[in-house]
């Protein structure tokens, strides 16, 4: 078994809610908050975000969402260095590197 094999029977067994709730923590929201905008109750999302961050499955994928996302990240910048275009607007100030 590959280990995106893993990855896959491991994301297969998530709920819907702790999907989104990991894709919420992964994108920068608070515990709080994403665990409510995963469908959790407001007066119990706390105690559910912190029991979710027990879990060995969610904290794998809450990583490998996190890790996805720097490595689409880095593709995009290495492909937008590598476009003239993009360079000449750097060039001649119509674009800023932050």
């Amino acid at each position: 078994i590959t280990i995106n094999q893993l990855h896959q029977t491991n994301e297969a067994t998530l709920t819907n809610m702790e999907k989104k709730f990991c894709e919420g923590i992964a994108s920068g929201k608070g515990k709080r908050n994403a665990a409510v905008d995963a469908g959790y109750s407001e007066t119990s999302a706390h105690v559910q975000a912190a029991r979710n961050l027990k879990k060995d499955k969610l904290i794998q994928y809450i990583d490998r969402l996190r890790v996805d996302a720097r490595r689409l990240t880095s593709e995009s910048v290495s492909q937008e260095v590598e476009n003239p275009a993009l360079l000449k607007a750097v060039e001649i100030g119509l674009l800023k590197c932050a």
